[in-house]
C-alpha cells in the first residue's frame, strides 16, 4: 500500500482518536458548556442552539448509538458504511461541524463513493441554511 492511500486513514484514524474523547461529552441546547463553545447553528429567530436537542433517554439512546459507531469505524476505518453511520450519529446529537469533519475524512479515504459527499453536503446546507436565515433577519 502506498503512502499517498496510507496517508489518510492514518489522518482518519489520529480524528477518530480524538474524537472518542468528546463522544461521552453532553451539551445544552440553551447555553453553552463553556465560554468557547461556539453554537452548532442559529434559528430563525436568532436563538443560538448547541448541540444535543435531545434529553432523557433520548440522549442517551443517541450517545450510546454514537458509541456504537465510533466503535465500529474504529475497528474497520475504510468502511464506508461505519463512516456514514458515525458521522450521522454525530448528526443526531446536532454536532454538524464534527459530522461533516467525519464525512471529509471519508471523502479522504474513499473519494470514489458519493454518499460521503451526498451526507456531508446534507448537514453542511442544513448548519448553513440556518445560518443564511438568521443573518437575513
Amino acid at each position: 500500500m502506498s503512502f499517498k492511500k496510507i496517508k489518510p486513514i492514518m489522518t482518519f484514524i489520529a480524528f477518530l482518536a480524538v474524537a472518542s474523547l468528546f463522544v461521552s461529552r453532553a451539551h445544552s441546547q440553551s447555553a453553552p458548556q463553556g465560554e468557547d463553545q461556539k453554537p452548532e447553528v442559529i434559528s430563525l429567530l436568532g436563538k443560538k442552539l448547541y448541540a444535543t436537542p435531545a434529553q432523557g433517554e433520548e440522549l442517551l439512546k443517541l450517545e450510546s448509538d454514537l458509541k456504537e459507531a465510533l466503535k465500529a469505524v474504529e475497528a474497520d476505518p475504510e468502511n464506508v458504511d461505519n463512516i456514514i453511520l458515525y458521522g450521522r450519529s454525530l448528526a443526531g446529537l446536532w454536532r454538524y461541524h464534527e459530522a461533516i469533519g467525519v464525512f471529509s475524512m471519508g471523502i479522504d479515504i474513499r473519494p470514489d463513493v458519493a454518499l460521503l459527499y451526498r451526507h456531508r453536503g446534507h448537514i453542511a446546507s442544513e448548519a448553513e441554511l440556518f445560518r443564511m436565515k438568521s443573518a437575513k433577519s
